[in-house]
């Protein structure tokens, strides 16, 4: 995977910072759209960025575009876990 998109994918992680079109589409498990989107160089790591998220990202970080909203409005894994702690 390149740097690049693993540090998007990093970011919508863990602050919820929402990515490009084709990594939304991507997360929001829309294939066609991802494909649609994506440039040569995704499209060839595509596999690689399927099998990262979903061995490493929560449930709740992906697999529908309103899971998606909702982990961006949270801000990642520091928002959601400052909103259980309570701190917000």
């Amino acid at each position: 995977m390149r740097p690049e998109t693993f540090n998007t994918l990093q970011r919508y992680l863990t602050h919820g910072v929402q990515p490009g079109g084709a990594m939304v589409a991507l997360l929001s498990d829309e294939l066609f759209e991802t494909v649609a989107r994506s440039d040569t160089g995704r499209l060839s790591e595509l596999a690689d960025i399927v099998r990262f998220v979903y061995n490493e990202f929560p449930l709740r970080a992906w697999g529908s575009r309103q899971k998606v909203d909702a982990w961006i409005a949270a801000g990642g894994e520091v928002g959601i876990g400052d909103l259980e702690r309570g701190i917000l």
